[in-house]
């Protein structure tokens, strides 16, 4: 067990006190490791590299004033009584790969699960990292696409229509592109933020298909109540999209220009798919 460390972590991100508590419960660190970067004591903040700790926790020890960051500092508390764990942590493709998916969720943390800071307290939002904040609207792109894909597999054998397999793809990377010229004429300072946020209501729609594609495996749905379920679905993404946007400080047209989009392909898919 770590002890007389503390672990600075993100105050506002429901997943660093997740895996704060996890560490906890299994008897990894002691009941006093935690503490929050946004009120940690000033004695100890300024042991730690302020700038660095926004995008990494950081594992301090106050009196020696040692300090670890991000992946090194998960490996420390993990691997404390496994000599095992330890050699393997630090085989060279495997520390590259579990780094490269620590900062890739970290620096995306604020728009998958972050929350506003709370007044008169220090702000832990990590800087701007252009290369994983767009590995993370491709990924929710192409898997939001291979979820709806999925869904719109079953939908139009339904229907006895011709099912296309890239057409869902094109639906959920087009977003981005109609979202990101919407927020260039509204709020530009804001384009990636925003997209990132959608990009989450995006992945939580996925999501969301998946009790609707499990039960219709042991149901088999009419085309109507798959319907039903799916406007359900979009009618949650819909709160959750205006909800961020408030969060944001952004107005509801953004809202009203991502279910435009939405509502005018299905306009197209409609007329050349089922009525022309």
């Amino acid at each position: 067990m770590i002890t007389n460390h503390k672990l600075i972590i993100d105050k506002s991100c429901p997943m660093c006190s997740l895996y704060g508590k996890c560490f906890t419960k299994m008897g990894l660190i002691d009941k006093n490791t935690i503490a929050y970067y946004q009120n940690v004591n000033r004695k100890i903040f300024d042991q730690i590299d302020e700038k660095r700790a926004k995008s990494e926790v950081a594992l301090v020890h106050p009196r020696s004033g040692k300090t670890l960051y991000g992946i090194d500092a998960f490996m420390r508390i993990i691997s404390d009584n496994s000599p095992v764990l330890k050699r393997l942590f630090h085989v060279k493709w495997i520390y590259f790969l579990l780094r490269k998916l620590y900062r890739f969720i970290s620096f995306n943390r604020k728009v998958i699960a972050g929350k506003e800071i709370g007044v008169n307290e220090r702000d832990c939002t990590p800087p701007v990292h252009v290369p994983y904040q767009i590995s993370y609207l491709l990924i929710a792109a192409w898997f939001t696409g291979f979820m709806v894909n999925n869904f719109s597999a079953l939908l139009d054998a339904e229907l006895g229509v011709v099912h296309f397999g890239w057409r869902e793809y094109a639906i959920c990377f087009g977003q981005i592109g109609w979202q990101f010229l919407a927020l260039s004429l509204i709020q530009p300072n804001k384009r990636l933020r925003y997209l990132g946020n959608m990009s989450t209501v995006s992945i939580i729609g996925g999501l969301l298909l998946i009790p609707l594609l499990i039960v219709d495996h042991f149901i088999d749905f009419s085309w109507m109540q798959l319907l039903v379920g799916f406007g359900l679905i979009v009618g949650t993404m819909f709160y959750l999209h205006v909800q961020r946007c408030k969060r944001l400080e952004l107005p509801f047209i953004v809202s009203i220009s991502w279910m435009a989009f939405r509502t005018i392909v299905l306009i197209i898919m409609l007329y050349f798919l089922y009525l022309k």
